[in-house]
């Protein structure tokens, strides 16, 4: 879990880059944030939010680091 809530101007300006996707008629921007803020909402129904946005991540580093690992099913 990343906490995103900070620098929201940054992350919107990041998203404007892909203005062809953008601008085609798919809001992408609109719904990258929305998820992000739907995120922090449902990651824990018992308690307030601690941040406004969350992103979801993986490391990926041991099967990188160990050729025994595989990311395949």
């Amino acid at each position: 879990m990343l906490d995103v809530s900070h620098h929201a101007n940054l992350a919107a300006a990041l998203l404007g880059v892909f203005d062809s996707q953008i601008s085609g008629g798919k809001r992408y921007d609109l719904a990258t944030a929305g998820r992000r803020l739907a995120n922090a909402t449902y990651f824990d129904a018992r308690s307030a939010d601690k941040c406004t946005a969350i992103d979801w991540a993986v490391d990926l580093t041991p099967p990188i680091e160990d050729e025994q690992l595989s990311v395949v099913n």
